[in-house]
């Protein structure tokens, strides 16, 4: 059988494409990281993307959905398509192949809305991803090989919508500290002939992002977005809550009640806290102990905090360690039962201020502050003091009652006698 000049480049094409995605799947696992996404297979239906949010660890991710779009893009014929070393899998250039890429054909990877296709939801549980610095979710693409006219590589754009959206992802909302990604990435998607049908068929997919003066390389595949992060380090604060307890009379297993309200730049923000208790047994954070998660505390010591009023119970040597706090966030701090049950109750606000040390009332234990200008978390403790009462006192307590059974008893003396005397 005789091959003319077009079947030959389209047998061509379709043995360098196949070879291309050979040597993106011989790249080890442990480069997955860093290198362009691959997804290969006999026949793909859909392709699914990573989706990547930088944070604090222990920041509380917000429940916010993100939405992309995918259009055909207008390629470059003899495009020069990145591909690492599929000898050794390893390199930080990688090889070039240069080969016809088609541009995309309408309809060939699309959103199918049906299926929520293009957007990815986080935050959707209490605490969700505190510990970790890094959340990953994916999002997919739908294909449909018949759109396909011929095999080859075709190259498509996807962008990120730079609206954020509700969990529901039908109403804008603003994150403060959320910083949207706004780089173009590239899809490739390596179509086949199918010797079944008679038709294309989709085997591979690449995404690999747009070639850039600070990523000439164009491996940075995975869109990415920043929340309360620079990229590098962490953008937010802590507080810290620490009750203490002294004097004679004063109860250790007493618990304080406390209230501290913050006022967030959201309504429905949350904030990851710990009540932690301090060991002295155990000197490596110190010379009077080491706080550690009290996890015999309620939920195991770990607390959620909303934006707005919270209460909570302090007992001696405890504290509650909030995180996740942005230059933004103002606070408001006062324990319910300072100057009770016979305590004398002193303020630390650290960097803070008291409301009014000189009231009679709430203010005097009241402390207000902000992050703003902080460079460390902030600790406020709170003493609660309680002497030994002298014997004097009780005396003096009894004295009344006890004067008033002598003068009954001197009156029944005076009136017995009396009688007598009759």
């Amino acid at each position: 059988m005789r091959l003319d000049r077009k079947a030959f480049g389209r047998v061509a094409t379709t043995f360098v494409a196949t070879a291309m995605l050979a040597a993106f799947a011989a790249v080890p696992a442990s480069a997955a990281n860093t290198d362009p996404q691959v997804q290969t297979g006999t026949s793909i239906s859909d392709i699914t993307i990573d989706k990547v949010v930088k944070k604090p660890a222990n920041a509380i991710m917000p429940n916010v959905t993100f939405k992309f779009t995918v259009d055909k893009a207008d390629s470059t014929q003899n495009e020069g398509v990145l591909l690492k070393d599929s000898a050794t899998g390893t390199g930080t250039g990688g090889s070039t192949v240069t080969l016809d890429v088609y541009n995309g054909m309408n309809g060939g990877v699309y959103l199918d809305t049906d299926t929520e296709d293009g957007q990815v939801t986080f935050g959707g549980t209490d605490n969700e991803g505190v510990g970790s610095d890094t959340l990953t979710g994916t999002f997919t693409l739908s294909v449909n090989a018949n759109e396909f006219e011929h095999a080859g590589v075709y190259k498509y754009v996807i962008k990120e919508d730079q609206t954020v959206y509700d969990a529901a992802g039908t109403n804008s909302v603003t994150v403060e500290g959320l910083v949207p990604d706004n780089t173009t990435r590239n899809l490739y998607v390596y179509v086949e002939n199918d010797d079944t049908t008679g038709k294309c068929k989709v085997v591979g997919a690449v995404v690999k992002g747009a070639t850039t003066a600070t990523d000439p390389t164009g491996k940075t595949d995975r869109f990415t977005n920043l929340y309360l992060h620079d990229g590098t380090n962490p953008r937010t604060n802590e507080l810290i809550i620490t009750k203490d307890v002294a004097g004679e009379l004063g109860s250790l297993s007493q618990e304080f009640n406390f209230t501290v309200s913050i006022e967030a730049s959201e309504e429905n923000q949350k904030f990851y806290a710990e009540i932690q208790q301090l060991d002295t047994g155990d000197t490596s954070g110190g010379t009077s102990g080491t706080w550690k998660l009290d996890t015999s505390a309620s939920n195991g010591g770990k607390v959620t905090l909303n934006a707005g009023a919270n209460d909570f119970k302090l007992k001696d040597n405890q504290r509650l360690h909030i995180y996740g706090l942005s230059v933004t966030d103002n606070y408001t701090v006062v324990e319910i039962d300072a100057g009770q049950d016979g305590y004398t109750t002193t303020v630390d606000p650290g960097e803070d201020k008291v409301k009014n040390p000189d009231a009679t009332n709430a203010d005097k234990y009241t402390v207000t502050g902000s992050m703003r200008d902080k460079t460390a978390p902030n600790n406020i403790i709170y003493t609660n003091t309680r002497d030994s009462v002298t014997p004097t006192g009780v005396l003096l307590n009894v004295a009344p009652y006890a004067l008033m059974v002598i003068i009954a008893a001197a009156g029944c003396f005076v009136f017995l006698r009396k009688r007598r005397d009759d």
